[in-house]
């Protein structure tokens, strides 16, 4: 938000909030998201993904290699393509938990997420979309310490829900920063296709 008129808040930073702004723009945290200290080191790897219609279905295996027992919380994070609408370099898709795990231990865990849920606003249609392109799934403990564990292909352009406009044209507009983060190395990641036609629009009535 921003300071002025007591009786009007500009709300201008949009989706850029937290995590998501220092993603986009390069500048590291003192505690990125997602961050947390533990007394124990764990490893994360063996990456099974399947894509089931939307549903992004993960398997990965959670290994304690300190010396002392402990939970971890692996996070998927999923950059969506930049195309007209404006996105952060990522977004937090979905977390799970492990069990306690002594040394040594290892748990094997199942996550999964709709990609519907990523679809943007488009004012123009007044529809929520998603564009085509590749979105980059990430996974890792925090949001600055992921890898690249998968690409979703989107063939072309779809509306996941139509709605109706009923707020108005804003007096201000939100704010964009530059974007300065390296692309990713894509090369031998495993790309899924993901079918528009098996994406139903659903339909708001007012």
């Amino acid at each position: 938000g921003t300071l002025g008129d007591h009786n009007d808040t500009y709300y201008k930073e949009g989706i850029y909030v937290g995590y998501r702004y220092f993603d986009t723009v390069g500048k590291s945290a003192l505690f990125p998201f997602g961050y947390g200290l533990s007394y124990t080191t764990f490893k994360i790897d063996n990456y099974d993904i399947n894509l089931n219609d939307c549903i992004v279905d993960i398997n990965v295996d959670v290994e304690n290699t300190g010396k002392y027992s402990g939970k971890e919380v692996v996070q998927v994070y999923l950059s969506s393509p930049f195309g007209k609408l404006d996105k952060p370099y990522q977004e937090l898709a979905t977390y799970k938990k492990t069990k306690l795990l002594n040394c040594n231990d290892k748990q094997r865990l199942n996550i999964s997420f709709d990609i519907r849920d990523f679809a943007s606003f488009d004012e123009q249609s007044s529809a929520y979309i998603l564009e085509a392109g590749k979105y980059i799934v990430r996974i890792g403990n925090s949001s600055v310490d992921t890898v690249v564990i998968d690409v979703i292909e989107l063939d072309k352009e779809v509306i996941v829900r139509k709605v109706k406009s009923c707020c108005g044209n804003p007096d201000f507009k939100d704010y964009r920063p530059e974007i300065n983060y390296k692309d990713d190395d894509l090369d031998n990641i495993k790309v899924l296709k993901l079918d528009s036609s098996k994406i139903n629009t659903e339909i708001i009535n007012y």
